[in-house]
């Protein structure tokens, strides 16, 4: 959120993606087919649950009842309602695997986002999810990403060793180095 707000008040116009931004984008629709195993179904999520006006509550899927435990409880940038269940309507639930969040748990919480005004974090999800947004993604995905990776993952350089801003500043472009060496050995040699 920090970010976003500098980049806001700096005037940058920056393209920070959400957690949540491959699950929302359909080029990235098929990425579960490299994960290898027997995949587990999803877990329930919000719309999996009927909300009754009348009585103020939700109903799960088995039909049991979730009541308003909370109101207004802000959870990082949002506010939420949070509802339960009765932990004997849970016990011996058939669908328990799918809907509570670790076998441990006693019932189901629900948290419901209140209707509240847009912020800086929907601003950039409406930003990021635009063509030009994922067209501009989608240049970064090809230039920049692989860096990372090659730097990260490949070449195992994925912590910085040394403390205060000018040691790391040093060790960063120490690993550039490596890596744009690595690049000329590949790719060419220097002019």
């Amino acid at each position: 959120m920090e970010s976003l707000t500098f980049c806001q008040t700096e005037g940058v116009d920056a393209y920070i993606p959400d957690i949540q931004f491959r699950k929302r984008d359909e080029r990235f629709a098929d990425r579960d087919r490299f994960k290898g195993g027997r995949q587990k179904e999803a877990p329930f999520s919000l719309t999996d649950f009927m909300f009754d006006p009348d009585r103020q509550r939700y109903l799960c899927p088995q039909g049991r009842e979730l009541t308003l435990h909370a109101r207004s409880q802000r959870n990082r940038y949002r506010i939420y309602d949070v509802y339960h269940a009765r932990p004997q309507d849970c016990a011996a639930c058939p669908l328990r695997e799918r809907c509570l969040s670790k076998p441990s748990a006693s019932r189901r919480y629900l948290s419901v986002p209140t209707t509240q005004p847009p912020n800086l974090l929907d601003e950039m999800k409406a930003k990021i999810d635009s063509p030009q947004g994922k067209k501009i993604y989608a240049r970064r995905l090809a230039m920049v990403e692989p860096v990372f990776a090659n730097i990260c993952v490949h070449k195992h350089m994925n912590r910085f060793t040394l403390r205060s801003k000018a040691k790391v500043d040093v060790q960063w472009r120490l690993y550039a180095l490596v890596h744009n060496i690595g690049k000329i050995c590949v790719f060419g040699t220097l002019n």
